[in-house]
C-alpha cells in the first residue's frame, strides 16, 4: 500500500531524529535530486545552491552527525500536504563537540511517489548556518 507524502516526510524526519541515517536516505529514492538552499562561498561547500545527489546529501548527512555525537533531533511545527507533495516546517537542535548548540528553522519541500521521497528542497537560514559552522560541514576546519 502506497503511504501519504505526509507519512513520509515524518518518517524521514524521525529516523534523522533517532540517528537513523540509513533509514532516513532508504526513504530517499535512488535518483532523488536534493536542492539545498545557497550560501556564500565558504558556508557548506559543495552541497551549497545546487542539486545534489542523493549519496552527496548523505555525506553531507553523515558530516553532520560527526560533528554532533548525539545526532540532531528534529522537531516538526507545522505541515502542509497536497497528493505528492508535503511542506514541513522543522526546528533542528543538536550540541556539538565543543558544547555549542546549533538550531536553526528549515522548511522542506518533499515530493513523495511510490511511497519515496523524489524530491526534497531545503530552505534555511543560510547565514547563521554559515556563521556557526565557519566550513566544519565542508570539511575545511576541525
Amino acid at each position: 500500500m502506497e503511504r501519504t507524502a505526509i507519512a513520509v516526510a515524518t518518517e524521514f524526519f524521525e529516523r534523522l531524529s533517532d540517528n537513523d541515517l540509513p533509514g532516513a536516505m532508504g526513504l530517499l529514492s535512488q535518483d532523488c535530486a536534493v536542492w539545498i538552499a545557497s550560501t556564500s562561498p565558504g558556508g557548506a561547500g559543495d552541497y551549497a545552491g545546487t542539486s545534489v545527489p542523493k549519496d552527496s546529501f548523505a555525506a553531507m548527512m553523515a558530516r553532520s552527525q560527526q560533528l554532533a555525537a548525539r545526532g540532531m533531533q528534529f522537531t516538526i511545527h507545522r505541515s502542509l500536504t497536497d497528493d505528492d507533495t508535503a511542506a514541513i516546517e522543522v526546528e533542528s537542535r543538536a550540541e556539538l563537540s565543543d558544547g555549542r548548540i546549533y538550531s536553526n528553522r528549515y522548511t522542506f519541500w518533499l515530493i513523495v511517489k511510490d511511497s519515496r521521497i523524489t524530491g526534497l528542497s531545503e530552505y534555511f537560514d543560510t547565514k547563521y548556518a554559515q556563521d556557526f559552522f565557519l566550513g566544519l560541514l565542508s570539511g575545511d576546519k576541525e
